[in-house]
Order: C-alpha cells, then structure tokens, then sequence
C-alpha cells in the first residue's frame, strides 16, 4: 500500500473516532505511511454572555482545546509508531470545503472519516476528492477476514483490485470476494434469446472480462472468487451480499460519470458508502478531478 504515504483523518469528537483512529494507525502501520494529519474542523456559533458567564470554559480558545483533545486521542493509538510524523490541524467553517482544500495543500494519498447517523461525510468528500476515501463505521475495528470488491472490470476496478491484494496480504489471507452484479439488457429477446439464454450468455462473458483482468495483476499467490449476481439493483446486491456473507471490509473504484468529470463517483459506488454497515475505502487513483476541485474552492 505504497500509495498511502499522506494520510488525513477528519476527527469530529463523536463516537465513531475511536474507529477512524485505530484504522488510520492500522493503515499507517502497513503503508509504512511518512504523514499523518489530524484535523477537526469547527463552527463558529454566536453565544450569548450570560451563558459564557454560566459556563467559562466556551471563554477558553477553541483551537487550543481542539488541538490537546486530538493529540489525547492520538496518543494511545499511534503510540510506538516513529516512522509517521503526525500533525495537527483546527480550521473554522464549512468541514467540507475546509476537508477539501488541506487535501490539495497537504497533498493526500487516503482520506478516512467516521460514519455516524444520517450525516455521511464520506459521501459527500469521495464524491469530490482527488484521493481514495474510507469511511469508517461507529464501533468498527480494523480486522478482516472476508474482504469484498465491487468489480466492473474498468481501470478502476484494476486500482481496486491491486488495493485489495494488499490488505489481503496484510491479512494473511489466501482470497477476496470480487463482486460483478450485472443485468440483461430490455432488447434481449431482439436476438432471438431466451431471457435465461442471454443472462447466461453476460454472465460468461463476465468471467472471461474477470480472466483477461487477473492477467494484468501481479496476484501474489492471492486468488479472488468472482461473484456473479444477477440484479437490477447493483448497490442493493452489494450490500445484500455483504450482509450475507460477513464481509468485513468493501472496496470499490471510484468511477467518474464521464472523462471530465472524474472527481464524481457513480451513484452506486455513493449508495454503498451510505448503506454498508462495514467499512467501504473509495479507491480513487491521486489526482483525479483536481481541477475541478480547484475551481470548486476558488468559488
């Protein structure tokens, strides 16, 4: 996992911190990862002197009383680790945009947040960051021993893949699940084909796509089973399946609708950060959509 040299973890004071720390100090740990930031992003509220006077703790800096509560969350999960240098960042407003603009500055490989309530962050940051994104669940641990991939077989897939290979190495597992849900087209019947016949004739075309892909990959003795389902609804099937069969981590390529745009995800791909009870890493290859994202900030 080379590529996740910059790590940013968004820490919000919630529940779901203790996860998003001890994956990141996980992730660190295997990606021999040379930086780590922290950063938590506040909103200033107007209030009134009377409750100040009743409470003269709001008196205090919010930036010094940020900055001691994350290095004291830090501490114990990052402790023993010398070859990341951590770092610690308090900014005030919008969290997205201020997320967004320490990503470009500080140049970020993996973005990890905490997933808690309605409110899905990490939506909404894969949705416009020009790096991979991992949401983490409230109450997860970073311990796998069923890893899921969805699969479409696009170079975005083959960046899921070869980071799916890797913490499956890490893992000292022998396999992961790839995930290709696919669908037979309303004309079928155009082609004289039973709908049966064509849904197999798609899903044997889906192997031989799986084959040729496996043969771009330096598997490292690691042999995925591919996963077949036929569904409408390829979000759905995800997590259904993942549901099912315990998986305990989800990667997916994160995928532009169109060569412009490459800094939006599909919708599948943003059902699955917000439906999946488990933890779903974004692949998205360093860089993607950064102009874009510049125009976004510079608005």
């Amino acid at each position: 996992m080379y590529r996740f040299n910059k790590l940013l973890v968004a820490l919000d004071f919630s529940s779901s911190d203790n996860s998003v720390l001890a994956y990141a100090s996980h992730i660190a740990r295997l990606a021999d990862s040379g930086k780590v930031y922290f950063v938590h992003v506040t909103q200033n509220f107007e209030i009134s002197q009377e409750i100040r006077n009743q409470y003269p703790a709001l008196n205090e800096p919010l930036d010094e009383y940020a900055l001691n509560r994350m290095n004291n969350l830090t501490e114990k999960f990052f402790a023993g680790n010398d070859k990341a240098d951590l770092h610690f960042e308090v900014s005030e407003g919008d969290q997205i945009s201020n997320i967004l603009r320490m990503i470009k500055i500080k140049d970020i490989d993996l973005v990890l947040v905490g997933k808690t309530g309605d409110y899905v962050l990490g939506e909404k940051l894969a949705r416009k960051a020009p790096c991979s994104v991992l949401s983490v669940p409230d109450g997860i641990q970073p311990f796998y021993k069923n890893i899921a991939v969805g699969c479409d077989f696009s170079a975005n897939c083959l960046d899921a893949m070869d980071v799916a290979r890797a913490f499956t190495i890490s893992a000292k597992l022998k396999s992961f699940s790839c995930l290709h849900v696919y669908d037979v087209p309303s004309g079928y019947y155009k082609t004289g084909k039973t709908y049966e016949d064509f849904a197999e004739i798609i899903k044997n075309n889906a192997t031989h796509q799986f084959i040729a892909m496996l043969k771009q990959l330096d598997m490292q003795n690691i042999n995925p089973d591919l996963e077949l389902i036929l569904d409408k609804k390829p979000a759905q099937a995800i997590d259904q399946f993942v549901q099912k069969s315990g998986s305990d981590l989800l990667i997916v390529g994160a995928r532009g609708r169109d060569k412009g745009a490459g800094i939006l995800l599909g919708s599948i791909t943003e059902q699955l950060i917000r439906a999946a009870n488990i933890p779903v890493l974004a692949v998205k290859k360093k860089g993607t959509g950064l102009d874009i994202l510049e125009a976004i900030l510079s608005r």
